[in-house]
């Protein structure tokens, strides 16, 4: 009977500590890409790209330099896959602690991430006083900056980089961009935001739309692509975050 009963505590032990190492794992990597290779944004100008805080030959200088270039596929991999889990997790604080602390994003105290995300390049993502809604998917490799007020939707997706289709091993090519979504922007739910796009302050992008280019301020745009179809009003005050969100959610 003690058998029996010991048998769920040990793999329940097992699963808790292959976790927790795999935290530590993120937290190192994370900490260690931020410190080398993070997308510095000038928000000013965002179209001129963003820039690494150190060359991109550091991660390749020396024998460990070299192992870590070898591995660094897995652990990217490892980072995603655990974000994933991340967005499981059903308490908004946990969460939101564990992408400050472990994954190295700036995120402003007051902002609200709801769950079901998925993140890549944590450390390249800022995130103002904000909502940013259930099944969000923020690609961070080339630089992603929320400002604050803005409210993003179910299922929105930001991506800063994409496969070139004329490339004949369909690679990236270093071909995406920053992308920067300013004060009071409404991002609706099942959107697509594509790399190089500046969404305005105000501007607000309508449900099912995919923006292939940057907005004007509170411009209202629809379609596949997004265009521009009206005018919002620009006396907005309202402000979004703190502590007015869903539990457990």
């Amino acid at each position: 009977m003690i058998l029996f009963l010991m048998i769920p505590a040990i793999i329940c032990y097992l699963i808790i500590t292959l976790y927790a190492f795999a935290f530590l794992i993120c937290a190192v990597i994370c900490k260690r890409e931020r410190k080398h290779h993070r997308i510095i944004v000038n928000v000013q100008k965002p179209l001129g790209g963003g820039t690494a805080s150190k060359s991109d030959n550091v991660k390749n200088k020396g024998f460990i330099g070299r192992i870590y270039s070898k591995l660094y596929p897995y652990f990217y991999g490892l980072i995603r896959y655990m974000s994933i889990v991340v967005g499981r997790i059903p308490s908004h604080h946990i969460r939101k602690v564990i992408l400050q602390k472990i994954f190295c994003m700036d995120i402003d105290p007051n902002a609200i991430i709801y769950g079901g995300f998925e993140i890549r390049s944590p450390w390249n993502i800022t995130i103002g006083r904000s909502v940013i809604g259930v099944g969000a998917l923020l690609d961070g490799r080339k630089g992603i900056v929320i400002e604050d007020d803005v409210c993003f939707a179910q299922a929105v997706s930001i991506y800063t980089e994409q496969h070139d289709v004329n490339d004949p091993l369909f690679r990236t090519n270093n071909k995406g961009g920053v992308v920067v979504v300013k004060k009071h922007a409404w991002v609706s739910s099942k959107t697509t935001v594509l790399p190089k796009c500046v969404v305005e302050e105000g501007s607000v992008i309508a449900s099912g739309a995919t923006l292939t280019k940057s907005t004007i301020p509170y411009g209202v745009y629809a379609g596949l692509p997004a265009k521009l179809v009206s005018k919002r009003e620009e006396s907005m005050e309202y402000t979004l975050g703190g502590k007015n969100y869903w539990h457990f959610y």
